[in-house]
């Protein structure tokens, strides 16, 4: 818990401030207040912090006396306070960690202040709590906000308690997401943006606080201090980009996909942004009475405020501020330059090529290449089509959980039932349309949260059955080409030698990690390839006869939809290629165009029909599995994200 000390002369209730602790001194909110209380030059200012670390962000002010002092430490707290006159409570958090949660941070550090006050003999204590503290919430930062309220309510001191929203001021979270997201270019916001804010401005709520501490009221006093303009998060980043001389184009992230990314990433990691956190960002900030009169305060006008907030000097100098701010962010990962320039490469020569094609298959027939193609759609037998898909959606479906769930109990000491995997198996297709890795961490997140396994050995059972793919596709290749290998492309004489590539990798594979060969090597140990050191040669043959039903089915039902573009087709002479598209399915282009171009390639006797064909059946396949997971989403959901 860090604190502040400010001292000076007290004269009865209203007169010059005496001794005032202000814990939380190291944060933003408490190097603003630091600032507006040294500005008469008339006070003694002592920092109290937890850490060596906190103390020296502030031993370069000048006359602060810094002492450290841990955050459960009522007596080394009360020591401080001996004399004071009023105590600013600031410490507290949004995001919890490993070693700080709410219940710590919001709740035991509020009691452990009360304590000391009453220890030191404080009489008056202002509180900083958040906009929405309700202790019937079912949103836990709310809960334990009102909480730590409720330890000062009933603590017998004078109190002010002050709810504040979003604090924009040079130093606070919000101020730097807001220049960093009006400087990107372009964003997407948690539901498009569209939540009320009513920011506050920093300054503000100093004075506001220290006009508390000279005024020391009798009772406990309850205010909500919100900034005075409301405001739509989107319209907020639009008008900071406008005062930058910048544009920024704003999307739209699902709340739900974000909740449950959150989710994930929280429940292993420890720590970070929870659906708890997103709750409180997307909440509209209403306020039924603003106190700044009240608090003897007058409200900064928000465009003043944001002018504060912005970078300063040449518009490069903007720039550079938004790209440190950028650089800082977490989890700010994105592709590098060389690896979007590949895939946007690759997706340019496929449309380019399909579009070529396309266009001389029409001239071919007299037609435009929206006649031809229109032509084309309208041939197929949709009905029966969709019917098949569905079915086979199900068939799929239900295979691809059996893998799963196989796979997760030869390697996982709980063993989990094939029905619990059902529902976050199908809700994880929907969540892949947006982003396979939150999909694939859905499956992770589930499993620790529901059986208590640690997420890195569901990470390693997902790298087994990835590296158990790759093989599986390559050993049906080449039994296809055995089948019927003189009516192939000469380019599928490459099949047998990668096969036996394959399998060399592959007993090589399984002999390291049993330990046959380098036994004394360290890699096979890290934890995330525990599956690998687990695994037997059976283990490898067990998947591949478990998930070729799917690839056979697969066989069954391309040929059936083939026949319904009006392509003939058998299952023998279809299912040599189909290991081979599946690949290039699995290439991260836009509406699977790897995928699409490989069937008009190794069908050039059809182009239009295997254009339409392969469009269709790579991406509505996909949305059928997500159809899917909406009818088992409720379930998925709630054992998910309620707590």
């Amino acid at each position: 818990m860090g604190g502040l000390l400010l001292d000076a002369t007290v004269a009865g209730q209203t007169g010059l401030v005496t001794r005032i602790v202000v814990t939380g001194a190291n944060g933003g909110v408490g190097k603003n207040l630091l600032a507006h209380a040294a500005v008469g030059g008339d006070v003694t200012v002592v920092a109290v912090v937890r850490s060596e670390r906190a103390a020296s962000s502030l031993r370069g002010v000048p006359g602060l006396d810094v002492r450290i002092v841990s955050g459960d430490d009522a007596d080394g707290l009360a020591s401080a306070m001996t004399g004071a006159s009023s105590v600013v409570h600031l410490a507290g958090i949004l995001i919890e960690s490993r070693t700080d949660t709410y219940e710590q941070a919001n709740v035991a550090a509020t009691e452990t202040a009360v304590a000391a006050c009453r220890r030191a003999g404080v009489s008056h204590m202002v509180l900083v709590s958040a906009i929405g503290a309700d202790v019937n919430s079912a949103n836990r930062y709310r809960r334990s906000k009102s909480e730590g309220e409720r330890a000062v309510e009933r603590s017998g001191l004078n109190a002010t308690i002050i709810r504040t929203p979003i604090l924009l001021g040079p130093d606070t979270a919000g101020a730097a997401a807001l220049v960093r997201t009006a400087s990107s270019g372009k964003a997407k916001l948690l539901g498009g943006g569209h939540y009320v804010m009513r920011p506050l401005d920093l300054d503000d709520l100093s004075r506001a606080i220290l006009g508390a501490c000279r005024r020391r009221v009798s009772g406990v006093h309850l205010h909500e201090l919100a900034g005075p303009e409301p405001v739509a998060y989107r319209d907020l980043i639009t008008r900071v980009a406008t005062m930058m001389g910048r544009t920024v184009a704003l999307g739209a992230v699902p709340v739900w996909v974000a909740k449950l990314g959150a989710a994930i990433k929280s429940r292993l990691s420890g720590g970070g942004v929870s659906p708890d956190v997103i709750d409180v960002i997307t909440a509209n900030e209403r306020v039924a009475h603003n106190a700044d009169a009240d608090l003897g305060i007058t409200l900064t006008p928000l465009s003043e405020t944001l002018a504060k907030i912005l970078p300063t000097g040449r518009p490069d100098d903007m720039t550079d501020a938004a790209s440190a701010a950028q650089s800082d962010a977490p989890g700010a990962r994105k592709p590098s330059a060389l690896q979007r320039a590949v895939f946007l490469a690759m997706t340019a020569l496929c449309f380019v090529f399909l579009y070529f094609r396309l266009s001389g298959a029409a001239a071919r027939e007299g037609l435009s290449l929206a006649d031809y193609m229109s032509r084309v759609f309208s041939n197929v037998a949709w009905v029966p089509w969709l019917g098949l898909m569905l079915a086979y959606s199900c068939f799929y479906f239900l295979i691809d959980t059996r893998v799963t769930t196989s796979a997760l109990n030869w390697f996982l000491e709980k063993q989990i039932r094939y029905k619990d995997i059902l529902p976050i198996r199908a809700s994880a297709y929907i969540i892949s349309i947006f982003s396979e890795q939150i999909g694939k961490g859905a499956m992770a997140y589930y499993l620790n949260r529901r059986h208590g396994v640690p997420g890195w050995e569901v990470g390693s059972v997902m790298l087994f059955i990835m590296f158990c793919e790759v093989f599986y596709l390559l050993a049906w290749a080449t039994i296809g080409f055995g089948f019927t290998r003189s009516g192939l492309p000469e380019a599928f004489g490459l099949i047998p030698w990668l096969a036996l590539g394959g399998a060399v990798v592959l007993a090589v594979w399984i002999l390291y990690f049993s330990g046959t060969i380098f036994p004394g090597s360290e890699f096979r140990n890290k934890k995330i390839l525990h599956a690998f050191r687990v695994a037997r040669p059976w283990h490898y043959g067990a998947f591949f006869l478990l998930r070729s039903p799917a690839l056979l089915g697969a066989g069954v039902v391309y040929t059936i939809a083939l026949r319904l573009f009006g392509v003939p087709a058998s299952f023998l002479t279809l299912f040599p290629y189909l290991p081979v598209i599946f690949f290039a399915a699995t290439v991260p282009t836009p509406m699977r165009a790897a995928a699409i171009t490989s069937w008009v390639i190794l069908f050039p006797d059809n182009v239009g029909q295997m254009a339409a064909f392969g469009f269709v059946q790579h991406n509505f396949f996909v949305l059928f599995n997500a159809l899917l997971g909406l009818l088992f989403w409720p379930r998925a959901r709630r054992e998910l994200l309620d707590r």
